[in-house]
């Protein structure tokens, strides 16, 4: 694989990480409880500093990284925003939203790792792709209704 084509992959998931970093931060706005803000909040942080090794192997090949999101997920933030002005989200439904989130992510990072890249990226986004998974795994259990889980440190 080219050069041009890792720093494509690695910008798209770039893209991706902003998109869940401020989808995040727009479902903590809506959570009903405390406990879930708080959730969400440390996810949008995670979020963000994936993003930010992402963008960190891109400069380092010289290039320039996004450093935003796509349109079509700031336009369902906005729709969100819209329902929530409306009637705030019960729970069960902002947690499948979050969990509809991190599944995309998981499905991208996999998408991600199916191509050749140089090794020392390959590392990163795997190591990546696993704290998706995990937190894919985390979503899930919350919104089957069981115990929420302390954000991750």
């Amino acid at each position: 694989m080219s050069m041009s084509d890792t720093i494509s992959v690695l910008n798209h998931l770039t893209r991706l990480c902003r998109d869940c970093e401020r989808s995040c931060e727009s479902l903590v706005r809506t959570a009903p409880r405390a406990a879930t803000a708080e959730l969400l909040r440390a996810r949008a942080g995670e979020w963000g500093r994936q993003g930010d090794e992402l963008q960190a192997l891109v400069l380092l090949t010289g290039r320039a990284p996004p450093t935003s999101g796509s349109a079509a997920a700031a336009a369902q933030r906005a729709l969100w925003r819209l329902e929530g002005w409306l009637q705030a989200p019960p729970e069960p439904l902002l947690l499948r939203r979050w969990q509809a989130l991190q599944q995309r992510a998981a499905e991208c990072y996999e998408a991600a790792l199916g191509v050749r890249m140089p090794e020392r990226i390959r590392r990163t986004v795997a190591l990546q792709a696993q704290r998706v998974r995990d937190r894919c795994a985390v979503s899930r259990v919350r919104a089957g209704g069981r115990a929420l889980h302390s954000p991750a440190r």
